[in-house]
């Protein structure tokens, strides 16, 4: 989470990332094109901090902007058979939602805007 790195937190597989989101069309005409465009022109460096680096321990050291493709990159990450089988419905592959918390709008604004709890200070 932004704003509440440690000292100890940036001492290992730490660096800028970037998650970039393409549609299907653009995914399919463009991912590796811009991928090894990213490769050749960051820098080394982004405020101190090395663009490249390794992750898991041993791994080659790489930049971390991952290039996505936005529907596949959200149904890889559902587990649930259950969930995995509904019905994409809408424009952009939105999944019904049988919990109803899109259905209020005080429910949706908590989920888009809800209280952000405080972190421990772990360094003490």
């Amino acid at each position: 989470m932004q704003g509440f790195d440690t000292v100890r937190s940036t001492d290992h597989a730490w660096g800028p990332r970037l998650q970039v989101f393409l549609g299907g069309d653009d995914f399919r005409a463009h991912a590796e094109e811009l991928r090894a465009l990213l490769d050749r022109a960051l820098p080394e460096t982004f405020r101190g901090h090395p663009v490249r680096f390794s992750f898991p321990y041993g791994a080659p050291a790489r930049h971390w902007v991952d290039v996505h493709d936005l529907r596949g990159f959200f149904m890889a990450t559902i587990e649930d058979p259950g969930v995995r089988s509904l019905p994409p419905v809408g424009a952009i592959d939105q999944f019904v939602d049988s919990t109803d918390v899109t259905s209020s709008a005080d429910r949706r604004r908590r989920c888009v805007t809800g209280p952000v709890p405080a972190m421990p200070n772990l360094d003490t």
